[in-house]
């Protein structure tokens, strides 16, 4: 008896737990870029394309943030946010470096220098 009422409890939850998972959230304006977090709560954001490039430099780009980008043809530009305009960690450099070069011509060539 103990054992069906658990069963029946568990479907009543899975059901739950799928309406909440169905549920609409916001779209952040940057998830139309390629992003990621950074390990100390940095965003960073590159573009996918040379209009993307444009579009994050020209509108979302502001005083503080760090602009990186690949000396190669067809490169993204990458923006690591930073609205605090405190001193940006190097960790969280290296990991949007790494982002830009993992997003770069360079890595789909197997160009390393």
């Amino acid at each position: 008896m103990a054992e069906k009422t658990a069963i029946r409890d568990l479907e009543k939850h899975k059901i739950t737990m799928m309406k909440d998972t169905n549920k609409n959230r916001k779209v952040f304006w940057f998830e139309k870029f390629s992003w990621f977090i950074t390990s100390e709560n940095y965003l960073v954001i590159g573009g996918k394309d040379a209009h993307q490039n444009e579009v994050l430099v020209k509108k979302y780009m502001d005083k503080g943030d760090l602009f990186l980008h690949c000396e190669l043809h067809g490169a993204s530009v990458v923006i690591l946010k930073n609205p605090s305009n405190d001193i940006i960690p190097p960790m969280s450099i290296e990991e949007a470096a790494s982002f830009e070069v993992c997003h770069s011509p360079s890595w789909t060539n197997n160009i390393l220098s």
